[in-house]
């Protein structure tokens, strides 16, 4: 099992499990405000397309990329899975900050402030496990970067994806006050 206990991966699963049930509370919640994840207006679909495409092209890059390096140069950077994860975390990098900077992430009905909460407790709550990553040495294995990097490289999308919240609601603020 790669040297990791049952109890690890139970962990895994449970936090994967937990995370699917805040997102359900999150669209119920949304949902009896009158929120429907459809609610975007045509300018935002637009937008929201545009981004998407990004990130797709941004992924297939890091994927090429990463496929290269891999397999025709035999340099091995992370563990099989970590690469890939790590790719997504990039792609839906651009995918949300691509959103926020156009106006399309949140709805027409939505305010960014229960974003920042939610992204703030997700980044805040990675905090915990990089430090005690961290501590133990975990992120590099023989050379290649193990699953304990997952943490911090979530704790950096979600702050990432934070800061660029904050950035446009200031840039907002900045233009009505004009």
């Amino acid at each position: 099992m790669d040297g990791k206990s049952m109890a690890w991966y139970i962990g895994f699963a449970v936090g994967i499990l937990a995370v699917a049930v805040v997102c359900m509370v999150v669209r119920a919640v949304q949902k009896r405000r009158g929120v429907q994840p459809g609610d975007y207006d045509e300018r935002q679909q637009v937008q929201r397309g545009v981004a998407a495409q990004r990130a797709f092209v941004t992924l297939l890059l890091l994927l090429c990329v990463n496929g290269i390096v891999s397999g025709a140069l035999d340099v091995h950077w992370a563990k099989p899975g970590v690469d890939s994860f790590l790719c997504m975390f990039a792609s839906v990098a651009v995918f949300v900050v691509e959103c926020i900077r156009r106006d399309a992430y949140f709805t027409v009905k939505q305010t960014p402030r229960s974003g920042i909460a939610i992204f703030t407790v997700v980044t805040l709550c990675q905090v915990p496990a990089t430090i005690m990553h961290a501590v133990d040495g975990d992120f590099v294995h023989n050379g290649q970067l193990t699953l304990s990097v997952i943490n911090p490289a979530c704790m950096v999308l979600f702050a990432i994806v934070l800061v660029a919240i904050l950035i446009k609601r200031h840039e907002d603020r900045q233009e009505d006050e004009e």
